[in-house]
């Protein structure tokens, strides 16, 4: 009866579920409860860069057609302030037009208005095309759609055929600027169509990177205007280069910032080419000041698995990835024995989200498949949330391992004051009072510690070894030690007053005095570096003192009446009797305090300035 820990199954269970409920009340929603672990023990995460670390919405900001650089600004094109010239006006205007066209966004109208419904990149071309007076749902009537091919694995561009009424049909084709240069023999320009040699490609290539440099996501555009297979597209003219700015959340280097100091490694994956994703992670400093390694989808897909698995340590951005790309690399980072977290928002991201340790969906605008499949959803799309869950879910393993503390180490000293007491014959808890400790007083103490709230350097410490034991033997040890010492206590108040021959007296001390220093104990438990000393100023746990408070009454309760008395085998209590349970309770405590910080002193190294903990 006193080894055994009767509540623990249900507490620790308890103590999960309230986990739960606690993260749902700060908008983090736990589809599976077995993420609540481990969340606290994530060692990297993988960023989904559209919709995490950048706000879900695109503009078209910058155009580069007919050899030149432009501003894009309410749909006007400004070079140095000024208008560009008409010719390179009807350029543009027929780059957004064929923009319009190879897309699989829907446009219809709303008021005055358009309604688009697609990506953001697809949204932020047909915006700028209105801007520049393009109508979108007559454009599309006026040349339908005849053939389609999306990007796809291997294939960084989408082509489409359309027919118009007079049987003309042309060849619209957006996507990677490199992939689409090269599929184009000449440029249309402001003097008309121009053959495109190696010196306008080599322009429009570096035009390419100024832009990406900016970390504006770029799309080259083209057109067949006599038609083409949309599977093989060749004989392009082409069109010009379109820069759309993604802005990137506010929250977001500040929370990297913490998911640094936490230990976290942050991993960027997004479609974008190599120079628009380093510029977003320069920005904001991914690698937390170290040197930023950049690897492209393309040189990922030439490597074995096991090479892949080498390198995935060392990369900080994965550019140009596809869907399969994304689920590769969450595989790469686990095969080191690394617990990786996926975030992402849309379709595409669910095999990552499933596949990684904990998947992450970005819940304010993202799609349902993403929800469905995540382990955990944010309501907002926030960065902040997923610092909040990491914390959270950190605060929850560590009030387990309080809640186990606290009752392995007040079932220690119950079987330690049994066994101390049966080596000379005596009993000072009978059966029905170790009963009572365990079921009554130890319940509402321990489902109190499992909802303490998160420590304040919660997050300046590493995660948890995962494939560590809850309780190492170190743990074990300092709990052995508690429970002796109050057992110890216990103890000395029955046998002050003869053990076995102090007969129902001597038991009864014993039992209100180990009932509260176990109590007493609970407040030591709050914190695993903090003793009952340090307790007085600290923010009050409110169900665990309304807890103890209950606790109390029932213990002054079954002393009272006589019914209960008479149960629990109990005697009435003197003045005398009362300050000898206050001793047991307070020098247990204190004790255990004192003998915790003379341990992690002489475990401190030399090096330590003289700071210790209470552990």
């Amino acid at each position: 009866m006193a080894a055994i820990p009767e509540g623990l199954p249900a507490v620790a269970t308890t103590t999960l579920a309230l986990g739960v409920q606690d993260m749902r009340k700060r908008k983090v929603l736990v589809r599976k409860i077995d993420a609540v672990e481990t969340l606290g023990a994530i060692e990297a995460i993988g960023l989904d860069k559209t919709g995490t670390l950048t706000e879900n919405r695109m503009a078209t900001v910058s155009v580069h057609t007919d050899g030149a650089a432009f501003e894009l600004r309410c749909g006007r094109l400004l070079r140095d302030g000024a208008e560009a010239p008409a010719e390179t006006i009807a350029i543009a205007r027929r780059l957004f037009e064929v923009a319009t066209l190879c897309s699989d966004a829907g446009v219809g109208p709303a008021g005055i208005g358009w309604q688009i419904d697609g990506t953001p990149t697809e949204t932020a071309l047909i915006e700028a095309g209105v801007a520049m007076g393009v109508d979108p749902v007559a454009l599309r009537r006026s040349a339908s759609t005849v053939a389609y091919v999306a990007r796809g694995e291997g294939r960084k561009r989408m082509s489409t055929l359309h027919e118009a009424a007079d049987g003309a049909r042309i060849l619209c084709v957006k996507g990677d600027p490199v992939e689409v240069l090269a599929r184009c023999a000449t440029r249309r320009t402001a003097a008309g169509v121009a053959p495109l040699d190696d010196a306008a490609r080599r322009a429009i290539l570096k035009a390419n990177e100024r832009m990406a440099g900016d970390a504006l996501r770029v799309l080259g555009v083209a057109v067949g205007e006599s038609g083409g297979d949309p599977r093989d597209e060749r004989e392009l003219a082409w069109l010009g280069l379109a820069g759309m700015a993604n802005p990137i959340r506010a929250s977001v280097a500040p929370a990297l910032k913490q998911l640094h100091r936490a230990g976290v490694r942050t991993v960027m994956i997004t479609g974008d080419q190599s120079a628009t994703a380093f510029a977003i992670a320069r920005r904001l400093d991914l690698n937390d000041g170290g040197e930023l390694r950049v690897l492209e989808a393309g040189q990922m897909a030439k490597m074995q698995p096991e090479t892949l698995e080498a390198l995935a340590r060392q990369p900080h951005v994965f550019a140009r990835v596809s869907p399969v790309d994304k689920l590769n690399i969450v595989k790469a980072l686990q095969a080191h024995g690394h617990i990786v977290a996926m975030t992402g928002d849309g379709i595409n991201d669910g095999p990552a989200l499933r596949a990684a340790n904990v998947g992450i969906a970005m819940g304010g605008e993202g799609a349902d498949v993403a929800r469905q499949v995540a382990d955990i959803v944010l309501v907002s799309d926030d960065m902040d949330g997923i610092v909040e869950a990491i914390r959270l879910g950190r605060a929850t393993y560590a009030n387990i391992r309080k809640v186990l503390r606290y009752l392995v180490s007040t079932n220690a000293s119950e079987t330690i004051a049994m066994l101390g007491a049966a080596l000379v014959g005596g009993e000072p808890l009978t059966p029905m009072q170790l009963l009572w400790l365990n079921l009554a007083t130890d319940a509402l103490p321990a489902i109190a510690l499992g909802v303490e709230p998160p420590e304040a350097d919660v997050l300046d410490k590493p995660p948890h070894d995962p494939k560590a034991p809850i309780l190492g033997a170190s743990d074990f040890r300092r709990i052995l030690r508690e429970g002796t010492i109050m057992g110890a206590a216990a103890l000395a108040g029955y046998f002050t007053l003869g053990g076995g021959a102090g007969g129902a007296r001597a038991s009864t001390v014993a039992f209100h005095g180990i009932t509260c220093a176990q109590l007493l104990h609970s407040l030591s438990c709050r914190s695993e570096l903090r003793g009952l000393g340090l307790e007085i100023g600290r923010a009050p746990n409110a169900m665990l003192f309304g807890g103890l408070g209950a606790t109390l009454l029932l213990q002054l309760g079954v002393q009272i009446f006589p019914v209960t008395r008479r149960l629990l085998g109990l005697s009435p209590l003197g003045a005398g009797d009362l300050w000898r349970i206050g001793a047991i309770a307070l020098g247990s405590s204190f004790a255990n305090d004192i003998i915790a910080r003379i341990a992690d002193r002489e475990r401190a190294p030399p090096h330590a300035n003289g700071e210790s903990h209470v552990v």
